[in-house]
């Protein structure tokens, strides 16, 4: 299979439960920044393959549920007992970030 058809193929088959996957196999850093909302993230440079990263990223995007916080439009998707969004840093980099439902 080519590299192409591998991609194409890998985004059509993104669904809940190779999202989930992804998600809880990840080590995710804690934030040091946001104190009064804690909550840990995950770089694309930190995943094997950069392409998944963009897949989930898009994917969280797209079927999250829309919410505001501090007056900007995230969008929200959840995982077993994580909250995931995705978004961009302020150096325009795609992260994405999660939180304990408990900490909700």
């Amino acid at each position: 299979m080519s590299k192409m058809s591998s991609r194409i193929f890998s985004t059509i088959i993104m669904n809940h439960e190779k999202l989930k996957k992804e998600l809880l196999n990840k080590n995710w850093k804690k934030t040091t920044t946001f104190k009064t909302y804690p909550h840990s993230y995950s770089l694309d440079f930190e995943w094997d393959d950069k392409e998944t990263f963009k897949e989930v990223w898009n994917f969280i995007k797209e079927n999250g549920e829309m919410r505001i916080f501090f007056r900007r439009k995230y969008f929200y998707y959840i995982v077993d007992n994580y909250e995931y969004w995705s978004m961009y840093t302020s150096d325009d980099k795609q992260i994405i970030n999660r939180r304990p439902l408990d900490n909700v």
